[in-house]
This record gives C-alpha cells, structure tokens and sequence, in this order.
C-alpha cells in the first residue's frame, strides 16, 4: 500500500506529530530490503535530505575510525570534503558519501567499512514525477536500486560494462578479479584530477537545460557540473577495470582476451588475401539473406562463404558454455548451413589442425568451375 507523504520544508523543532509519523514511515522502511513505494509530493526530497543528514553523522564518524586502517581512503576523503564540502549545503555532503559509496563497491577493504552498503543495495526509493526535484538527494543510490535480481557491479548493472557472455558466466570469479585487478593498480584516487580543479568549474549547458539547476541555479552550479564529469570519469574507470579483469580472468582460464576471439579467423582470412589478392574476400561478410548471422569469410567473386570451426562448434567446451551453448551453436550453425544451399553459395568449413594448401586447393578448384558439392569440410575435430 503506497502512503502518501507531504510535509513542508522545516526543522527538526518545527515538525509536528504528523511530520515526525511520515518521517518514521521512510526511514523504517528504508531500513528494509523491501521496496519503499512513495505517492509523488514535492517536497519529498526534503524527507530524504534528513534521512541522509541523521545517516551522515554515523557514517562520517564511522569513516573517522575505520579509515585509519586504509590511510589512502582517509587522505582521499579529508581532499574532497576540504574542497567541496559546505555545512551550508546539505548536497555537498550527500556527494562526499555517494563517491565513497561507489569506491565501496569496487574495494572488498572498504566495502565492510559501509553500515549502510548492505541495505542501500536492496532498497528501492522513488517518486512519481519531478524526479529531478531531489536529484543530488537519492543521487547515490539511484545506481543500486535496480530491479532485484540483475546483478551489479561497481554499481552499475553488468549489462552497461560491456562483459561478456562468458564473463556473466563467471561473476563471482570476476568479482574477486575486479578487487584483485583494483588492489594491483595502486591508484585510489581515480577523482584526484578533478579535486584539485579549481571550483568555479562551468556547467555544461547541455546539462543545464535538464532542469536539474532549477531550484539551485546559481549556488550549486559547480558541484551539478563537477558531478557530471566525475560521474564520466568514473564509469569509464569502472569499463575499463572490468575489461582488464575479464582479460585477466580469461588467461587464468587459457583464453584469449576480449576482442581477439576471432585469432585463428582473422589470420586465416590475412592468408587468404595474400595468398588471392585478385579475389574479392570479405571479413564477416553480412547480407540481407543472411538476416541477423554473418559469415566469417566470404569471397564475393565465387560465391563462396568460409566458416572457422572452432571446438566449441562441435563438442561441450565448458568455457564457452558448455552443453547448452553447443546445442545452442549446432542449431545456429545449422541454420546458416541451409541459407548458403538455398542461396546456392558454396561453404567451405575449416576445423581446428587445418592444412591451408587443401583449401587454397579447394578454392582454386571452385574459380575454375571444377568443384562437385556445396559443402566442404577441412581440417581435424580434436
């Protein structure tokens, strides 16, 4: 049952019994794994700024004796609260945390450090409309109340870094590789840069006509900008940590990294073009035929597709998924086997201790009109 929440902007002496109930009712139930659905009323950033103010003292004196254990986080910390921190501004300091929140969720040494982490992660708080009412106020969690079970990862979903397949396979070990990977760069201070601008930063207009510098347009200009970019700044340290974790998880499996899945392909088809350069051979060859599959190499001039076959094309391979990606790949296989007989284009397939000479053999057997089937196989299935 949603509750209606609606109370004017006054301090914590002026709340009547009313006011103190609906204050209760969000901060109990803030507390609590489960989603706190709230009817719309604009002043329910105010509800908040309090919450965060009561959880702001806990937390700051809590940072005080544990970041004595981590010196680097408690120099960090003592940077950016010394340069942006106003006991004016209540956002300032919402900001400090929501920072400190995302180094939580990429350092194991820090995250146990966080009374709040746990709960922030499983709650879920919003409003109706007028989202940008109370921007800076639930800024720093809006990133973890995603729907309950997608998976999160320096607080972003895993489906906005770019992980693989396999990765998402993988998570608790990449995880663990994310912290490791983290810990070996020795470089906390991924914001250093943009503590030590100067605080008269220009917001970008683009993001001022948003609307967000409605209720503060002057006063908090510089930390609605200097969030913007900091934000930039850190989901592309975010991307780039999770790729090398990936990378280096994927070694420790005997994989090739990200990006470079296509090897034996790749060079195959450097072969093919120096070996024809009077041929037209194209490189994951689409076409309208083709639909929403490709072909790994295709020589226009002959009508002729290649497919590289690796191992996980025609037995179980656990890390590419095992069972239920090979029967996934003999289906999608399959499938573009039928396209090239029904576009009468010839398919040659190339497995794995291939011999080039019997497909520049093939090949040349094909320009010369000699060839005697549709589909050749060449090479040998480990």
């Amino acid at each position: 049952m949603k509750k209606r929440i609606a109370t004017p902007f006054l301090s914590h002496e002026e709340w009547t019994s009313s006011i103190k109930e609906d204050y209760n009712y969000i901060k109990k139930h803030f507390k609590h794994p489960e989603r706190l659905h709230i009817e719309y009323s604009k002043y329910f950033g105010f509800h908040l700024n309090m919450l965060f103010r009561d959880m702001r003292n806990n937390f700051f004196n809590n940072l005080k004796t544990n970041f004595k254990k981590v010196p680097h986080w408690m120099i960090f910390l003592e940077k950016l609260y010394f340069k942006y921190y106003n006991s004016d501004a209540e956002p300032f300091t919402l900001y400090i945390i929501h920072d400190l929140m995302k180094f939580s969720v990429i350092s194991n040494n820090i995250e146990s450090f966080f009374y709040w982490f746990e709960k922030l992660k499983k709650c879920s708080i919003f409003t109706y409309r007028e989202y940008n009412h109370c921007y800076l106020s639930i800024k720093f969690i809006y990133h973890y109340p995603i729907n309950q079970g997608i998976e999160l990862l320096g607080g972003y979903s895993i489906n906005d870094l770019k992980i693989s397949q396999w990765g998402k396979k993988h998570l608790n070990e990449l995880f663990n590789e994310v912290n490791n990977t983290f810990s070996a760069r020795q470089t906390p201070y991924i914001l250093d840069s943009l503590i030590n601008k100067d605080n008269n930063i220009k917001c970008d207009s683009e993001y001022s006509d948003t609307n967000i510098l409605y209720y503060h347009p002057e006063k908090y200009a510089n930390i609605y900008s200097f969030d913007l970019y900091s934000n930039e700044l850190y989901y592309k340290y975010v991307m780039d940590l999770c790729r090398e974790a990936e990378n280096n998880l994927r070694i420790k499996y005997n994989m090739c990294k990200i990006g470079e899945g296509w090897v034996e392909e790749t060079n195959l088809y450097t072969k093919l073009c120096s070996f024809f350069p009077e041929l037209d051979i194209i490189h994951h060859y689409k076409a309208k035929w083709l639909e929403k599959q490709h072909i790994d190499i295709f020589i226009k001039d002959i009508n002729t597709a290649i497919e590289y076959q690796g191992e996980q094309h025609y037995k179980p391979v656990e890390r590419f998924g095992g069972a239920a990606a090979l029967k996934t790949n003999i289906k999608r296989d399959n499938i573009k086997l039928h396209k090239c007989l029904q576009n009468k284009i010839i398919l040659i397939r190339v497995y794995p201790k291939y011999i080039f000479d019997d497909i520049t053999t093939i090949i040349s057997r094909i320009k010369d009109g000699k060839h005697n089937k549709y589909v050749y196989d060449i090479g040998e299935l480990n």
